[in-house]
């Protein structure tokens, strides 16, 4: 089809930014949103990830621009293609799947803001972005959980597929990056042997710290424990009722058979006992998880006591966070949870939720 073409004043904002600090650089981070201060149907940990960078980076006085691939399906149909506005002082535009990866889209955004470094962070396509625009510029690529390890747990789910695509993305990732940080210590070391085997532990970087460790960090609005209360009635709720809460979305790592079981077997102990669900399919990625959750309501004996809500706006799954008396995720045991990260395990510690998660 036809190139898009997106109106040079969108940019022209960026130009403007100053960095708030005398040793301050230009710093443009590629990323995912919805970012967590969005009020849209799925606040995931791609956007978490993409604001924890700009976040620290402006608070250290740096001049932040974010530019956030929108993850399909998260915002409402209506969205204007390309959406730009300020937050806490980093200038942000967010766009399109399409239009983020259209070329020429943000190599103009680049030409406007004139970075120092140039960011890829939360997935794969905003570090490929990040490298298919920095030019000469230096390039940070954050490597949000392991990449072949992700693929390989996607093949339990889509086993027609294979995992050259996956190799070939962080080949050339790991060619082109100056610097990377992993979510664990566990994940740095996986790096660096990635590193090793594309030849990028050579000489010339025998006395560079190459890889550093960033964990996966909550905030914004969601530091701080939860007034919460089990005299809240809601939908299906009563006063009195325990409620079990599953906030998030069914990815290729989730264990549906025992997140079902187990709600059964407690369930069979005690009539108070209530499972709510908001959250569902990840769409393009995992789009098979869920339905076999559903599957597994619409069979149960105990149906009638699970609440399927599926994505909410955040000032409604707020309202259920608040109500919940347990949050719960059950995990596979796999090496992508190994070396990965839970962003939602970590939101329900600051908001004081006590939970049951798997051991890894």
């Amino acid at each position: 089809g036809e190139a898009l073409v997106v109106d040079p004043r969108t940019w022209s904002d960026a130009g403007d930014l100053e960095p708030g600090a005398v040793d301050g650089r230009r710093v443009l981070v590629l990323g995912c949103s919805p970012l967590p201060f969005e009020n849209q149907r799925m606040n995931m940990a791609p956007g978490d990830r993409t604001w924890q960078f700009a976040r620290a980076l402006v608070e250290d006085g740096h001049a932040v621009c974010v530019a956030a691939m929108r993850i399909p399906g998260a915002y409402e149909t209506d969205q204007a293609p390309v959406d730009r506005f300020s937050e806490s002082g980093v200038f942000v535009t967010t766009m399109e799947e399409a239009v983020f990866r259209e070329p020429g889209v943000v190599e103009k955004l680049v030409a406007a803001f004139r970075p120092d470094v140039v960011v890829g962070a939360s997935s794969a396509v905003p570090s490929l972005r990040a490298v298919e625009v920095a030019g000469d510029l230096p390039v940070w690529i954050d490597l949000f959980g392991d990449l072949m390890a992700e693929a390989q747990a996607r093949l339990g789910v889509h086993p027609e597929e294979g995992l050259a695509p996956y190799r070939d993305v962080l080949v050339t990732l790991l060619d082109r990056g100056d610097a990377f940080s992993a979510v664990s210590s566990r994940q740095r070391f996986s790096v660096i042997g990635q590193l090793g085997l594309v030849g990028r532990l050579d000489r010339e970087s025998r006395d560079s710290e190459l890889v550093h460790v960033i964990p996966c960090s909550i905030g914004d609005g969601r530091n701080g424990a939860a007034d919460r209360s089990s005299d809240t009635t809601l939908e299906g709720i009563e006063s009195g009722d325990f409620v079990i809460l599953w906030s998030g979305g069914f990815n290729t790592w989730c264990d549906i058979d025992t997140l079902v079981t187990g709600v059964e077997m407690a369930m069979s102990d005690n009539d108070s006992l209530r499972l709510v669900v908001t959250g569902g399919a990840i769409p393009g990625h995992d789009d098979l998880s869920f339905d076999d959750f559903l599957k597994r309501v619409e069979s149960s004996d105990f149906s009638g006591r699970i609440t399927v809500k599926g994505r909410l706006e955040t000032s409604e799954l707020e309202t259920w966070l608040e109500r919940a008396d347990l949050g719960v995720v059950t995990e596979k045991k796999l090496l992508e949870r190994t070396l990965g990260s839970s962003g939602r395990v970590l939101g329900w510690l600051t908001l004081g939720l006590p939970l049951v998660c798997t051991g890894v």
